[in-house]
């Protein structure tokens, strides 16, 4: 189901648009450093937790920021 935004609303929304994708960004990146730095895990192990963790965000950003 997609609605189209008007230009005008696009226009006035725009920015906010691209800080709400920063700061997105910015939670994901604090998360991606709390798991690398996980010593109970092997490194194979905690990339793919990364994996997982970057494909899932991923999926959120088109369904949440666009």
């Amino acid at each position: 189901m997609s609605q189209a935004i008007k230009e005008s609303d696009w226009k006035m929304f725009r920015p906010l648009h691209e800080i709400a994708l920063d700061r997105f960004c910015q939670r994901v990146l604090f998360e991606v450093g709390q798991l690398i730095a996980e010593t109970g895990e092997s490194s194979h192990e905690r990339y793919g937790l990364l994996y997982a963790l970057i494909k899932k965000r991923d999926k959120e950003t088109w369904t949440r920021v666009w």
